[in-house]
C-alpha cells in the first residue's frame, strides 16, 4: 500500500452524550426554558444558554460547533447523561476511518493526555506540539430524528438526525505548531488542514498560518492537500485562513451548513438550479482547484480539477454511510456492502443537472441508509478521510443502481414503553440498539401515537413510503385495491420482541375508533410466532364493567394477568386477536405482526413499564369511555384453540376471520418458489434465499410494490408475505 497520510492539525477529548429525551426535557422544564428563546447563535454562558443552544438546533434539524464560557459547562452537563469518551477532531477521525481499512496515518496533535494515549489506534503515529498534558474536552451531543423534549409551553421535536459540538479547547484555539511538522511532510502524499476554526485571535492566527506555510514548503510536488472548512467560530477568520493558503490548496471541503453560510441563504438541496446557483458563488469566493461540498443527499466537486477526484468522491461517501450506518467499528467487507446500498433519487437528479450543466463538475448522490441509531458525529470527518483513501492505493468498491423490491432497513422507535430489542438485533443480523426498540415497523406508513413522522419507513430517495403511496396508489397496491380503497395501505407489519411481558391491553374496533376518535380504522391484530414462549389471550370468564374497572384502579396486575387464558406458544403458531379482546405478550416472545395501521392501545395496567397509564393508557377518552371498547365475555377453551394454533406449512395461516383485515402468506423454499403480484412486505423467516436476484439472509425485509409483479425467490428457507386484506 502506498502513500503517506499526514493529518492535522488538532485532534480533541470528546465526551459524546447519548441523548436522553426525558432528561433534556425535565432540565428545560427546571430552568423555565420556553419556545419562543429557542436560538443558536446566543452565548453560551451557563448550562441554561447551553439547553437553550442544544434545544435551537433540534428544533431545525440542524447541527453546529459552538463556543462555550468553561469548561466546566461542558462536564457539568455531561455528566447528567450516559458518556463515552472518544476521540475527536477532523484529522484523527478521519484517520480512525482509514485505519479500520488498514491504512495507516500520522497525525499532528495540538493536546496530549492519557486518554488520547489509550485511545488512539496503534496504526496512527502523531506529533505535537504540547509540552505537558492538558483536558479540555468537547461536549458532543447526537440526536436521532423524532427526538421529543417536552418544555413548559409545548413541544419541540427534531426533524432530522444530526450532531452538534460544543467546547472551550485553549491548545486548538492556539494551534501551535510542532517543530517535526516540516520534517513529516516532506514525503507526504497527502496533507489535510482543518482546526484553525476554533481560533479567535486574529494575531495569533496569522502566525499560525506563517507557520504553516513555511512546513508546507517541503511537501513534494504531487502531494494533494486538502482543506476542511469545519465552521468557524468567528465567520470573519474562514477569509483570512482561506486566503492565505488557497495557493497551495487543490481541495477545499466544506458542509451544507457552511456553504450556506457562504452564500447567505438557505439552499434548497434538492433542487438542481438553486444548487447550481450556490455552488457557482461559493466558488467565486473560494477558487480552488476542487471545491467540494457533502451534504445529506450528494457531494458534488466543481472547479477546474473537480472531475480527477470523481473515485475519492465515491470513496468519501461509501465511507461516512458505512460509519452513519455502523459507527466506529466497519470493514472493507463493510464498505463494500455500502457500496451496493440504494442512493437517494432526489441527490442523484441533482448530480445529473449538474454535471449537465457544467461538464467540470463531477458529484455523487449520496447512500440512503435508515437505522435505528445512526452515528451522526464525524460523518463530514469520515468523509475527508474517506476521500483521502485512495491516496493509499485503496480500490474504491463500484455503486451499482438499487433494484426492485426494496430492501429495508430496520426502522425501530427508540424510547417505548417497554423492554426489549435484542432478539430482532440477533435477527435482523444488526448492530446493538438501545434496550427500549423492541419493535422495528416494516414498510410502514403509520405514526407512532403523538407523533409527526417517528414510525415512517423512508425509501432510497428519502421520501416517506406513506407519500409515495399518495402520489401514485396504483403503482404500489394496484388497480383493484387502489379502486376500493384508494391510497390507504390498510396494514402495518412489525416484528415484536417483548424484553418484558407487556400489559395486558386491548384494541378498539373500527366503529369504535371512527365514533370516538375520528381514526379510519381500529386495530385488530395477528401473531406468527418467531421465538415461543408465552401468551395471554381471550378472558377465562365473563366480567361485568364495574369489576373490570376496579381492577384497573387497583392496578392490580396478577388478578388482571389472571383474567385470561395463559398459552404456550411455539415458532410456527399463529395468534389472531381480534379488536376488543384482552391480550398481553410474555417475555421472551419474538413474533411478526401484522395489525391495521393505527397506533391505538388501551391499557389496563402500567406499573413498571416507561409510562403514565392514567394519563395516556385511554387513548384520551377517559377510561370510562375506552373500556366500552373492550369485550367482557368470556372465551372457551374450544374458541382459544380457534385463536391460538399451529400455521400450516404453507399457504394462508390466519383464521378465515382476520381476512377482512389482513394476510399472511408462509412460502417454504426448498429449491424455487414464487411471490405472487401485488403489494406486500416479505420477511425472511428462515434459511437464506434470493428474491428477484438480491441476496435475502434470515432476517431481510422487503417492500414489494404491485407494480412489481411475480417474484421468483430461490435458495433454501421460509418467507412470510403479509398483504392488506383483498379487495
Amino acid at each position: 500500500m502506498s502513500g503517506r497520510l499526514v493529518l492535522g492539525l488538532g485532534g480533541t477529548v470528546d465526551y459524546e452524550i447519548r441523548l436522553d429525551a426525558e432528561v433534556l426535557s425535565r432540565l428545560a422544564r427546571a430552568y423555565g426554558v420556553r419556545r419562543g428563546e429557542l436560538n443558536t447563535t446566543s452565548p453560551i454562558t451557563d448550562e441554561r444558554t447551553l439547553v437553550v443552544t442544544i434545544l435551537g438546533f433540534l428544533a431545525s434539524g440542524s447541527g453546529g460547533e459552538r463556543f462555550v464560557e468553561t469548561s466546566a459547562i461542558v462536564e457539568d452537563f455531561a455528566a447528567r447523561f450516559e458518556t463515552e469518551i472518544t476521540l475527536g477532531g477532523t484529522g484523527v477521525r478521519a484517520g480512525i476511518a482509514l485505519d479500520r481499512l488498514g491504512i495507516p496515518t500520522v497525525q499532528h496533535l495540538v493536546s496530549i493526555d492519557d486518554n488520547v494515549r489509550r485511545l488512539m489506534p496503534p496504526s496512527m503515529s502523531w506529533i505535537c506540539s504540547a509540552a505537558e498534558d492538558t483536558l479540555d474536552p468537547h461536549l458532543i451531543v447526537q440526536y436521532p430524528v423524532g427526538a421529543l423534549i417536552r418544555l413548559i409551553d409545548g413541544d419541540v421535536i427534531s426533524p432530522s438526525a444530526n450532531r452538534l459540538i460544543f467546547a472551550n479547547d485553549r491548545p486548538n484555539r492556539e494551534m501551535a505548531l510542532a517543530p517535526e511538522l516540516a520534517q513529516v511532510l516532506t514525503d507526504a502524499d497527502a496533507f489535510l488542514v482543518s482546526g484553525f476554526n476554533t481560533m479567535q485571535d486574529a494575531g495569533l492566527l496569522s502566525r499560525r498560518l506563517d507557520d504553516l506555510e513555511a512546513a508546507m514548503r517541503g511537501l513534494p510536488a504531487g502531494a494533494l492537500v486538502y482543506y476542511e472548512d469545519a465552521g468557524f467560530y468567528q465567520r470573519e477568520f474562514a477569509g483570512i485562513a482561506r486566503d492565505r493558503l488557497l495557493p497551495r490548496i487543490d481541495v477545499y471541503g466544506m458542509n451544507e451548513d457552511e456553504l450556506q453560510e457562504y452564500v447567505g441563504r438557505t439552499v434548497n438541496l434538492l433542487d438542481p438550479l438553486d444548487v447550481a446557483a450556490a455552488l457557482a458563488e461559493a466558488h467565486r469566493l473560494i477558487p480552488a482547484p476542487a471545491l467540494v461540498v457533502h451534504t445529506r443527499y450528494w457531494a458534488i466537486a466543481v472547479g477546474p480539477e473537480a472531475t480527477g477526484h470523481r473515485i475519492a468522491l465515491e470513496s468519501a461517501v461509501q465511507m461516512s454511510a458505512t460509519r452513519y450506518r455502523l459507527g466506529d467499528v466497519f470493514d472493507l467487507d463493510d464498505l463494500e456492502a455500502t457500496a451496493h446500498m440504494p442512493r437517494h433519487e432526489g441527490g442523484a437528479r441533482v448530480v445529473a443537472a449538474i454535471e449537465a450543466s457544467d461538464p467540470t463538475s463531477a458529484g455523487v448522490p449520496a447512500v440512503v441508509v435508515d437505522v435505528a441509531r445512526p452515528t451522526t458525529i464525524g460523518l463530514g470527518d469520515s468523509f475527508v478521510g474517506g476521500f483521502l483513501a485512495p491516496r493509499a492505493a485503496l480500490p474504491v468498491p463500484p455503486h451499482e443502481e438499487t433494484t426492485m423490491p426494496i430492501r429495508l432497513s430496520s426502522n425501530r422507535p427508540a424510547e417505548r414503553f417497554y423492554r426489549g430489542g435484542a432478539q430482532i438485533t440477533a435477527f435482523r443480523g444488526e448492530p446493538a440498539a438501545g434496550d427500549r426498540e423492541p419493535e422495528d415497523w416494516i414498510g410502514s406508513t403509520t405514526t407512532v401515537a403523538g407523533e409527526g413522522e417517528v414510525g415512517l419507513t423512508r425509501l432510497p430517495d428519502g421520501m416517506p413510503l406513506r407519500d409515495a403511496v399518495a402520489a401514485d396508489p396504483q403503482k404500489w397496491l394496484g388497480a383493484a385495491h387502489t379502486a376500493r380503497w384508494g391510497a390507504d395501505v390498510r396494514l402495518l407489519v412489525k416484528l415484536l420482541d417483548a424484553g418484558q411481558r407487556l400489559p395486558v391491553h386491548g384494541h378498539p374496533h373500527d366503529d369504535f375508533a371512527a365514533t370516538h376518535l375520528g381514526r379510519a380504522h381500529g386495530k385488530a391484530e395477528a401473531w406468527y410466532i418467531l421465538k415461543g414462549g408465552t401468551v395471554h389471550i381471550g378472558l377465562r370468564d365473563d366480567i361485568d364493567a364495574e369489576a373490570l374497572r376496579a381492577l384497573v384502579d387497583a392496578q392490580d396486575a396478577a388478578a388482571l394477568l389472571g383474567l385470561l387464558h395463559e398459552v404456550d406458544v411455539a415458532p410456527g403458531d399463529v395468534v389472531w386477536v381480534p379488536p376488543g379482546e384482552l391480550h398481553a405478550i410474555g417475555a421472551g416472545v419474538l413474533l411478526l405482526e401484522l395489525q391495521q395501521p393505527e397506533d391505538l392501545s388501551i391499557l389496563l395496567e402500567w406499573t413498571g413499564f416507561a409510562l403514565d397509564g392514567r394519563a395516556d393508557g385511554h387513548v384520551g377518552l377517559g377510561f370510562d369511555l375506552a373500556l366500552q371498547a373492550i369485550s367482557r365475555a368470556g372465551r372457551s377453551a374450544a374458541e382459544i384453540a380457534e385463536l391460538v394454533h399451529a400455521a400450516p406449512a404453507s399457504g394462508s395461516v390466519f383464521p378465515a376471520s382476520a381476512d377482512e383485515y389482513f394476510r399472511l402468506e408462509r412460502i417454504p423454499v426448498a429449491d424455487t418458489a414464487r411471490i405472487d403480484a401485488g403489494f406486500a412486505i416479505v420477511v425472511v423467516s428462515d434459511g437464506e434465499v434470493e428474491i428477484a436476484s438480491q441476496p435475502a439472509p434470515r432476517g431481510a425485509t422487503f417492500l414489494v410494490a404491485a407494480a412489481d409483479g411475480a417474484l421468483a425467490v430461490r435458495g433454501a428457507g421460509e418467507v412470510l408475505v403479509a398483504r392488506p386484506p383483498a379487495p
